[in-house]
């Protein structure tokens, strides 16, 4: 049975394993002045080989594999989960195969770069090995490792701070509301599936559609159903603005702040968010994670109002409750990194393992997506598709407006 110790669960165990990687980072940078290793661009196969057969790469790498599993074992053992070294050994082997194709000059050049070939990869093999995802931690796990070591200068956030909640709380919030009326009163869907469908592509995908649920009343029928389609339908059907939204950024030569923001503002998830972030570039990454964690924000407000509604009673301590917890490990990360002398430098190297565990998280993206659903799904909750697109057709152009208005007109 899983230890259900308050400090001892999957919410917290992201924050645990990422200040451990930090804390050996800053030993590791301020004591012996290094840092882990990552692929570099390169043009040819000479190139690559030389880089792979490289003494400090080999090594970098084994340690960061060796590392991953010690974590991961432990975690496992403090909550008394059994782990399956197969499969996460099969997931890092795509990580390192992904970054050996996406590193490719000539494929980033086309937007393909390791981000979507741990996706496309982890799809392909899903299909081909049937892993079981149920037996390993789940995408947001990982992605939450990742954010928390996405340490940058807190005077980042200030500067677009203001600006950039307009964008994350008011347009996300004319969007729930606009997508719970055409669910509603225009395809005549139950409260449940609107009410789901609405917040997941309005505010942060899967967790905003589990936080939600979980306030539902669990006796309805259809309720697990409708949530497992929810996250299947916004698994699925976002993949394609994964790839489209940053081709349109760099073809119409947005800025990094535009389209940090159009970004993390219109795509579902946060392991998404930044799959499709990192394939403009850096600045535009830490823009959109930004943008993303703000909307994570709203989980608490927003399932406090639902219950106040569906039940007439709300208790405050829903926000407590559903406060993204690793949004608080993030912020110490990133105070620490912006008071230290060298914490650009510590920066730079916690970049390299926030980048490694969202990439794990990027495969178990793809591993989740099961085409053979979509059928019964189109035939069963095409309504449910219908509101998705058109919600996130909105979404899409609301938040590229609202991103212009304030940062380039305003």
């Amino acid at each position: 049975m899983q230890n259900t110790h308050y400090f001892n669960t999957t919410e917290y165990w992201p924050i645990w394993i990422a200040w451990s990687w930090f804390l050996l980072t800053v030993i590791l940078r301020i004591g012996f002045d290094i840092g882990p290793t990552d692929f570099n661009t390169w043009l040819t196969d000479s190139d690559i080989t030389r880089q792979i057969t490289s003494v400090d790469f080999l090594i970098s790498t084994l340690i960061i594999i060796t590392l991953t599993y010690i974590s991961l074992i432990i975690c496992h053992k403090c909550l008394a989960m059994k782990i399956y070294y197969t499969e996460y050994c099969f997931v890092i082997c795509i990580v390192l195969l992904s970054k050996l194709i996406g590193t490719s000059n000539l494929l980033k050049s086309y937007g393909l770069g390791t981000a979507f070939w741990c996706i496309f990869l982890g799809c392909f093999f899903r299909s081909i090995f049937k892993i079981n995802l149920r037996l390993m931690m789940s995408m947001e796990f990982f992605i939450k490792i990742g954010i928390v070591l996405f340490a940058i200068n807190l005077n980042k956030i200030l500067n677009i701070g203001p600006k950039s909640l307009v964008v994350a709380w008011v347009d996300t919030s004319l969007i729930l509301c606009m997508v719970y009326c055409i669910g509603r009163y225009i395809l005549n869907l139950d409260i449940t599936k609107t009410l789901l469908v609405s917040s997941g592509l309005s505010i942060c995908g899967s967790s905003a559609v589990m936080s939600v649920s979980d306030i539902m009343d669990q006796d309805l029928p259809e309720l697990s159903s409708d949530t497992s389609v929810t996250i299947t339908i916004l698994s699925i059907f976002s993949i394609p603005y994964i790839i489209v939204v940053p081709y349109l950024c760099k073809k119409f030569e947005f800025s990094n702040i535009i389209s940090g923001m159009w970004i993390g503002g219109s795509i579902d998830s946060t392991g998404a968010v930044i799959a499709s972030a990192s394939l403009v570039n850096q600045s535009t990454t830490d823009n959109a994670i930004i943008l993303k964690m703000l909307q994570n924000l709203l989980i608490g407000p927003v399932t406090l109002i639902l219950t106040g509604i569906l039940y007439k009673s709300a208790n405050p301590k829903i926000l407590i409750q559903k406060f993204p917890k690793f949004i608080l490990g993030f912020l110490i990360v990133s105070s620490i990194v912006t008071s230290f002398s060298r914490g650009k430098e510590i920066a730079d190297d916690c970049i390299i393992l926030s980048e490694w565990f969202s990439q794990i998280s990027f495969v178990l993206i793809g591993m989740d997506i099961n085409f053979i659903e979509i059928p019964g799904i189109v035939k069963s909750k095409w309504k449910m598709i219908v509101l998705y697109i058109i919600g996130q057709t909105i979404d899409t152009l609301t938040t590229l407006g609202f991103s212009i208005w304030m940062f380039n007109v305003s």
